[in-house]
């Protein structure tokens, strides 16, 4: 597998993980 497409996928993969994580904390303020 090329290191670029790697590099790509893991750095998408971050962001998506951070996305959700804030969300859920967002979202979790609001209810309480």
């Amino acid at each position: 597998m090329n290191k670029l497409v790697f590099g790509v996928l893991g750095l998408l993969l971050v962001v998506t993980l951070w996305y959700v994580a804030t969300e859920r904390k967002r979202l979790e303020a609001e209810i309480s």
